[in-house]
């Protein structure tokens, strides 16, 4: 995994508390310092408590910044390594915090809000997951911890989309020795269409076959990454979202990374991101993977 800090955004709550123990766990493996992030949000709540004279108030702001400290030693037994404080909308906060950070993974801890409310009215690692900055991990309170034990799986749509993602999670599992599914989820051929009615190169059975050999592609191309790691690949006929949220079910999956496409549009993102989706319907840690980023596009900026 790519090193730079990790960041925890915290709200000081029961499930932040369970996303700081992985956050823990997972610095203490890579060597990486954690940050803890903590947003006041714009609120008449927070507007009537003054909670905002702690941006600008140096004694407020070293009196938050110690409770927000002693909130992450209580629940992993350790300091944390910084704490930065922001106000306003979260999901601009963070990512202006994580820009400030180095970060190169940002924590949350997924919405205790059941999964109708968060496709309603959304949540800040929904949004998150969007147009992630960097890595995103959204913790599942029953999968925190991380070690040779830990069932790791990373989903592929065979492209370069994925690749950063199949990296990440072959250089954790070798890491503590864990084993990593790797899965191809996709509907091979419309349902609706007869397969005597195809030609030859689209029937099942030859996608089927196509599909396995640029799996075996991918996983030639990573082969240095999982030389030292146990592992097995899956190509599965189902949706990538039912698909991979079957197998985790059934393989009881404790994390599963996700490849990131860039960004289109807000439309497609929103109700089409695979991300987003799994989000919704994963019993699991998901960690969502950005695609690397094009260089020489940032310098033609």
């Amino acid at each position: 995994m790519k090193q730079g800090c990790i960041l925890l955004a915290t709200d000081l709550s029961a499930n932040a508390a369970l996303a700081a123990r992985w956050a823990r766990n997972c610095a203490v493996l890579t060597g990486r310092q954690v940050i803890l992030a903590h947003i006041i949000e714009l609120s008449v709540p927070n507007w009537l408590r003054d909670a905002y004279d702690a941006l600008d108030d140096e004694e407020k702001k070293a009196e938050l910044e110690g409770k927000v400290h002693e909130w992450y030693k209580t629940h992993t037994h350790t300091d944390a390594d910084g704490v930065l404080l922001a106000g306003g909308e979260p999901v601009q906060a963070l990512n202006e915090l994580v820009e400030e950070s180095g970060a190169s993974l940002l924590v949350l801890a997924r919405s205790g809000k059941n999964a109708l409310t968060r496709l309603l009215v959304g949540s800040t690692a929904q949004m998150m997951a969007v147009n992630p900055p960097c890595s995103v991990a959204v913790v599942h309170p029953d999968h925190t911890d991380i070690d040779e034990s830990t069932k790791l799986a990373v989903a592929t749509d065979l492209t370069i989309t994925a690749e950063e993602a199949l990296a990440d999670a072959a250089k954790l599992a070798a890491l503590v020795g864990a084993q990593l599914d790797i899965v191809h989820a996709t509907t091979l051929f419309a349902p609706t269409v007869n397969a005597r009615d195809l030609p030859e190169q689209f029937s099942p059975t030859e996608l089927t076959a196509k599909a396995n050999q640029q799996m075996e592609k991918v996983l030639g191309a990573h082969a240095d990454e999982l030389t030292n790691v146990t592992y097995k690949s899956h190509v599965i006929e189902a949706s990538p979202v039912e698909g991979l949220t079957t197998f985790a079910e059934d393989n009881h999956s404790d994390m599963v990374f996700v490849g990131n496409a860039a960004q289109y549009s807000l439309l497609t993102n929103v109700f089409g991101r695979v991300s987003v989706k799994l989000l919704q319907t994963l019993p699991s840690t998901i960690v969502i993977v950005p695609p690397p980023k094009d260089e020489s596009s940032e310098e033609e900026e």
